[in-house]
């Protein structure tokens, strides 16, 4: 589960006490540094937060501190990508670093003092970094929870309902109906329209990109398995694909990336006006009244995801949603007025996440353009205290 992270956030398994004693070879403390040593992933660098297990596809280092700094170690090991996929052997198609290979690594090794001040000066930025994801998540689960409510629980109708407050200012309880009605999915809001999600938000919709030419591409590993960050893309001459602008949602619809997640809100104001990225996306767009985060929560609602896996078609391992999903995935459809409301509040929050997002671009750049010269010696610590100081980071 290495990303290229500073720390691993979690452990998807974990193994028994009886079974550690079995693979006490492969534990490591805390503030171990691991690289990943095999396939398209080698070189990819992360910090271990608790005591774990790795497995034979890990190379770990686990510091002498009164010598290394595990932190100064991680970064100094972090711009060696290449450099250690040209250690590796196996072949292009499986290359593999084994642990000889990889000690061949030399590392540059300052005084304790100076590794700690620039580990300090990098993880200074990477905090910031850290900070402003924090706040993207949480701002997201705040559009996440809201929607939830109002247009999947219907909370606010079921509380008139049932004669309870409904916790909203007047002015947007009022909008609610007051009373639930069967319908084919269910009980829905009195007065709701019930229709295919795809005639409430627009599914693919018809951008045009010529062929041959030069766009903003963004591949399936851009998307995030649990937020709506997508990372960044790069211009490539357009072939075929999916298209996509600003604002929009891109829903992975080949297994695995439907059942882990992926889903992404595409945000960058510098890239092209017509995107395209993998044939494995299905482009969603907000109506001209709509937030972009509605068709986003939609695309991360359980109910939605659960549905569009059971729709997959294909062969084993290559399984997909197929398009008219949208156009048979019924959705009880509110008055303009509430989804007018849903934008009002949605919108600061879109736009919050895209000014984290861009500070976050910003200090990767600057810690990415930082960390050799620090490393190296081409740049004084002191000069890199006072730029950052300067900067008000």
């Amino acid at each position: 589960d290495m990303d290229g992270r500073r720390h691993l956030d979690g452990v998807k398994r974990y193994v028994t006490e009886e079974g550690l004693k079995s693979v006490k070879n492969s534990a490591i403390p805390p503030n171990s540094v691991m690289v990943s040593c095999i396939g398209s992933d080698m070189g990819k660098v992360s910090l271990s937060v608790q005591h774990g297990v790795t497995n034979q596809q890990i190379n770990t280092i686990i510091p002498n501190e009164e010598i290394v700094d595990f932190l100064y170690l991680y970064y100094s090991l972090l711009p060696r990508k290449s450099e250690l996929q040209m250690l590796a052997s196996g072949g292009s198609a499986q290359p593999i670093l084994n642990k000889g290979q990889f000690s061949q690594l030399e590392v540059v090794i300052p005084s304790l003092k100076d590794q700690k001040a620039i580990a300090h000066i990098l993880g200074t930025l990477d905090d910031k970094i850290e900070l402003n994801q924090k706040m993207n998540q949480t701002l997201e689960e705040i559009a996440k929870t809201i929607f939830k409510s109002w247009f999947v629980d219907f909370d606010p109708v079921r509380a008139k309902a049932e004669g309870r407050p409904t916790g909203l200012p007047p002015e947007i309880s009022d909008l609610f109906p007051d009373e639930l009605v069967d319908s084919e999915i269910g009980e829905i809001p009195k007065g709701w329209k019930l229709q295919p999600l795809s005639e409430q938000i627009r599914v693919n919709p018809k951008y045009t990109l010529k062929k041959g030419t030069d766009a903003y591409f963004v591949e399936m590993k851009c998307l995030s398995e649990s937020t709506s960050s997508v990372s960044e893309g790069y211009e490539r001459s357009f072939t075929s694909g999916s298209k996509f602008q600003r604002f929009d949602t891109l829903f992975a619809r080949i297994t695995p990336c439907l059942e882990n997640g992926k889903t992404g809100l595409f945000l960058n104001k510098s890239a092209s006006d017509v995107c395209w990225g993998s044939t494995e996306f299905i482009v969603l767009s907000p109506q001209d009244d709509q937030s972009p985060l509605f068709p986003y929560c939609w695309a991360r609602s359980e109910n939605l995801r659960t549905a569009a896996v059971s729709s997959m078609t294909g062969s084993s391992g290559r399984q997909r949603v197929p398009n008219d999903f949208f156009d048979s995935y019924q959705v009880a459809n509110p008055d303009a007025l509430i989804h007018q409301t849903f934008r009002k509040i949605a919108d600061p929050i879109v736009n919050r996440i895209n000014v984290c997002n861009e500070e976050t671009t910003t200090l990767s750049e600057l810690r990415d353009t930082l960390l050799p010269k620090l490393i190296s010696g081409e740049l004084r610590i002191p000069d890199a205290e006072k730029f950052l100081e300067e900067a008000g980071i």
